[in-house]
């Protein structure tokens, strides 16, 4: 499966519209003191449910996906039939399939994130919505594709579409001001849109997304304060194997903290995120080069130790890094954590100088890593598995003058279904890759070094190191780095 994402948000439309009531029903947003699909300022009344919109919402956009898949894009797996649903309704027809890496770990996610925002629209919460994801993703695995069912796909797009989408709600919620007139409604709007297309649909059925009313908001500022950092500059990624592989791009990065992760009364799903999502420019690479996530699923109430304050809680992560190899050389990274969660614990230290610290521990339903051994018929260029990971997140601030964060990443993943002993559905080869282990180990530091107000120069270094045992196929150590400068600016 191949979704082609711009034409996908023009089709919502659609979509929703063959299923909206009138203003006062599905997706009207209600006076600011009621829970609402858009409002965050809550706790005390429940917004009415939409079940069949919902339901049939979320198949109207699988339909428009399929169409799309179909008819414009004539991918070969969109060929579904009776025959081919009815084969897939049988769960001993489930396989490991092998389209691309950004298919199955990126685009997966990203559409359950869409499936989740059709029930957040609907009323629902971030559990409620669980089931609404699944259900989504059940129907494209069943009848969405002519290929069998896929496991990675179904977890990659339930567990991570949760995360994806609570922060696309979230960060769209805290754009939208109804009090805006003209220009700067337009372009409220459409950003709305662009972060959370569901929501902006939603908005543009009801008449929302044009009508003033100063009494209405979407987002608690004081409750959940937003920092919003964009940085561009120059990007240079050289891999320690014999070729010597190097090159330069340009970068566009976008970072995102909602929420305080120390703040007691912040313990619901996401009242606490961080996401990043960085973009490169040339060398025949892929735009979409790194996209994380980390949030808050609960956490305990903030404690006072001497002259520490600590919490610990559940968080759930999600880690997207993709580059393509240039020329014969191996490919810098190739690094997937599409459903993981597990406990943490935070403390913090300090004022003027204050230091922030989360150790991380977290199983992984599903994950990704490069496969150094490219050279069987289905040109498979990672692997697939799950393990656990573990992760320190350091931030210090030294007042008003600088910020440095270091953050230290441990993967650990187990393929057990290899090319060696693969098994086949009718003609398919169901494989997470070649059979092994991979221990990865990422060091990502960011410097910030404020020269005014609100503009930084923004200096960061990465390094990847990578053992993977395989069981077929000589043992591969590989390191890479990876360096950053630019400017950047802080909302």
């Amino acid at each position: 499966m191949n979704h082609r994402l711009t034409i996908l948000t023009l089709l919502l439309c659609l979509c929703n519209a063959s299923f909206a009531q009138d203003s006062d029903s599905v997706f009207a947003v209600q006076d600011s003191t009621v829970a609402t699909p858009f409002t965050f300022n809550i706790d005390t009344v429940q917004p009415k449910k939409h079940l069949w919109t919902a339901l049939g919402s979320i198949a109207a956009l699988n339909l428009t996906i399929l169409a799309v898949d179909h008819y414009i894009v004539e991918g070969a797996y969109s060929h579904v039939t009776l025959r081919t649903i009815q084969r897939n309704l049988n769960p001993t027809k489930w396989w490991w399939d092998s389209d691309y890496f950004r298919t199955n770990l990126g685009e997966h996610p990203y559409t359950g994130g869409l499936y989740y925002n059709i029930a957040r629209a609907c009323g629902y919460n971030f559990w409620q919505s669980m089931p609404f994801v699944a259900f989504g993703s059940l129907m494209w695995e069943i009848s969405g594709e002519c290929e069998p069912p896929c496991y990675s796909d179904f977890i990659a797009t339930t567990v991570g579409g949760m995360g994806i989408g609570e922060g696309m709600h979230r960060l769209s919620s805290a754009v939208y001001d109804d009090s805006e007139r003209g220009v700067k409604r337009f372009f409220r709007e459409f950003l709305g849109m662009a972060v959370n297309p569901t929501g902006g649909i939603a908005r543009l059925i009801t008449g929302e997304a044009w009508r003033v009313d100063n009494t209405k908001h979407y987002h608690d500022a004081d409750r959940f304060p937003i920092r919003l950092t964009l940085s561009t500059g120059g990007n240079f990624i050289r891999v320690g194997d014999a070729d010597r592989t190097h090159f330069w791009t340009a970068y566009l990065d976008g970072t995102a903290d909602y929420g305080d992760p120390m703040e007691g009364e912040n313990q619901r799903p996401y009242d606490f995120f961080h996401t990043n999502l960085k973009l490169v420019l040339g060398n025949h690479q892929q735009l979409f080069n790194q996209f994380n996530i980390y949030g808050q699923i609960w956490a305990s109430e903030t404690r006072k130790i001497r002259q520490h304050s600590v919490r610990w809680g559940i968080y759930q992560h999600f880690d997207y890094r993709y580059s393509d190899a240039i020329g014969n050389g191996s490919a810098p990274y190739r690094i997937s954590e599409a459903a993981s969660f597990g406990p943490g614990l935070l403390w913090e230290v300090g004022k003027t100088i204050r230091l922030r610290q989360g150790l991380f521990a977290n199983a992984m339903l599903i994950g990704g890593a490069s496969n150094d051994y490219d050279v069987h018929d289905m040109s498979r260029n990672y692997n697939s598995g799950s393990g656990f990971t573990l992760k320190s997140k350091t931030n210090l601030q030294f007042g008003n003058v600088a910020e440095l964060n270091v953050n230290v990443d441990y993967l650990r993943m187990f393929t057990w279904l290899g090319f060696e002993d693969e098994k086949y559905v009718e003609e398919w080869h169901s494989t997470q890759g070649d059979k092994g282990n991979t221990a990865l180990l990422t060091v990502d530091s960011r410097l910030n070094i404020n020269v005014a107000r609100h503009l930084s120069i923004d200096l960061r270094a990465s390094h990847y190191l990578r053992h993977t045992n395989y069981d077929c196929h000589p043992y591969v150590s590989l390191h890479s780095n990876e360096f950053s400068m630019g400017m950047a600016y802080t909302f």
